[in-house]
């Protein structure tokens, strides 16, 4: 279509200045896409598509799922930290790095919000088996702490401590908990 629209329909459109003068014509072939265009374009799908892929856990309106939000996190970023390692993706790796710091800042507020945790842990699937598997528990942390780590985390036992706590203050009646 482009190589013979201009042809066909004369200029895709024209610029014109304050007395109504044209002084630029934009041809349709402008708006070809060579090969390196094309690649630019799978490049973006690449990367917006694991973001979408996201935003689709999330939009149902019939099955909607705060126990996903930490583990879609940690998988959108670990999945763009992926694609900065990724030498055909340097064009993107500034963006790329905003969209991680920005993810970040709102993933360490999770910490501050135990009403994902505790999604977690009342999910059936989830529980805090999670939490063991993507952060560690007591065996990580002595690892950890053997490796020269300053102050390891038992991250399950961190959880467990969250659960616990505002089962707690919640005043419900958990006595294998409190």
């Amino acid at each position: 279509f482009v190589a013979t629209a201009d042809l066909r329909f004369g200029p895709m459109t024209v610029i014109r200045n304050e007395k109504r003068q044209i002084i630029k014509k934009i041809p349709w072939h402008a708006c070809r896409f060579e090969v390196e265009d094309w690649k630019r374009v799978r490049d973006a799908w690449t990367i917006l598509k694991i973001a979408n892929d996201v935003q689709q856990l999330f939009s149902s309106e019939l099955y909607p799922d705060l126990a996903k939000a930490i583990p879609v996190f940690e998988e959108v970023m670990t999945k763009w930290e992926t694609l900065l390692d990724d030498d055909n993706f340097a064009l993107y790796h500034p963006a790329i790095q905003a969209d991680i710091a920005k993810m970040r800042k709102y993933y360490l507020k999770f910490d501050q919000k135990p009403a994902y945790l505790m999604a977690m842990f009342v999910h059936p699937y989830w529980k805090l088996n999670y939490v063991k598997m993507a952060w560690g528990g007591e065996k990580e942390a002595k690892r950890a702490k053997a490796a020269g780590e300053k102050n390891p985390k038992d991250w399950q036992a961190e959880a467990l401590k969250i659960v616990r706590d505002w089962v707690c203050i919640s005043n419900i009646s958990f006595t294998l908990l409190c």
